[in-house]
């Protein structure tokens, strides 16, 4: 088709009224679905680098700003805070301190326990390895009796979640705390350990990172095969960080590797995490004779 035949088609759409009334009609529909698009269309929020922040890391209210706010853990349920003013804040976490009264985290976080009679046997079960495996964790808590003890690793996955689980179901919790133990090459217990040729700053460091992991624990297991208590200085500084901030610490064998049935002058009974440490568990506490009952480990510590 010829330019001029194509002029005379759209020669009475070009006058300028029409042009006017088009426009006119492009712009008020334009500005429609502007309009449309603010209200219906939610905001995203701009969060700057420096302010995003690790969804590990607790940081004092006071250092955020309302778009850290919204990004914050939720607060601690009455499980891991049943009592008010046992924790402050590190840059790892909420690590225990003394409460203004003196109360301390082994007084509020203990399961509380009165034998039936003077005169029972009172026998302890507790696991450590716990929080490795989250398969094993909810089967324990699920399966064994009330009275039970966890020992937490330093390396569990969903600590708070494991311990607001286990002391809901009556469990007591501790919290393992590794020390540099003999032949560490060749029983190496992982970054998290305590050791001796380090300095003080690290071991202070490592330590508190391990204390702010989550709350609600009852207080600290040590491995009793260690070399870390006889350096002097590294070990000083431990005890006084412990004592300052309220926190028991209890020595333990944990070198089983399976659960053994106790002899009956056996009062602790401690085996790793396992489907068959569990199964075990659970058989020997339906045995226990009526002279012996199921008891929180702080009922054994005087």
């Amino acid at each position: 088709m010829k330019l001029e035949t194509i002029n005379k088609y759209l020669e009475p759409y070009l006058d300028v009224d029409t042009l006017r009334v088009s426009a006119l009609s492009l712009l008020g529909f334009s500005a429609i679905m502007f309009s449309a698009a603010v209200i219906l269309i939610p905001h995203g929020k701009t969060i700057p680098i420096t302010k995003t922040l690790s969804i590990d890391k607790h940081l004092p209210v006071g250092a955020l700003s309302q778009t850290d706010i919204d990004k914050t853990p939720p607060p601690l349920s009455p499980a891991e805070d049943s009592v008010a003013g046992l924790h402050a804040s590190t840059p790892y976490g909420f690590a225990p301190i003394k409460a203004a009264d003196g109360t301390t985290i082994f007084d509020a976080y203990r399961q509380k326990f009165v034998p039936s009679s003077p005169d029972k046997n009172l026998k302890s079960l507790v696991f450590f390895d716990v929080g490795l495996s989250e398969t094993l964790t909810t089967t324990a808590i699920n399966s064994l009796p009330a009275g039970t003890n966890l020992i937490l690793s330093p390396y569990a996955a969903n600590a708070q979640k494991t311990i607001s689980a286990a002391r809901s179901k009556g469990f007591e919790v501790w919290l393992f705390v590794p020390l540099e133990p003999k032949n560490f090459a060749e029983n190496d217990t992982g970054p998290r350990t305590l050791l001796t040729n380090v300095s003080l700053e690290d071991n202070e460091k490592n330590l508190l990172s391990m204390l702010s992991m989550a709350t609600g624990y009852t207080g600290i297991i040590t491995n009793a095969d260690n070399i870390f208590s006889k350096n002097e200085a590294a070990y000083k500084q431990f005890v006084e960080i412990l004592s300052a901030r309220g926190i028991k610490n209890i020595e333990a064998d944990i070198s089983a590797v399976d659960f053994i049935t106790p002899s009956d002058d056996t009062n602790i009974i401690l085996a790793p995490l396992s489907q068959h440490s569990i199964k075990q568990g659970v058989e020997w506490a339906r045995t226990l004779s009526a002279s012996s009952e199921l008891a929180p480990l702080s009922a054994q510590v005087k």
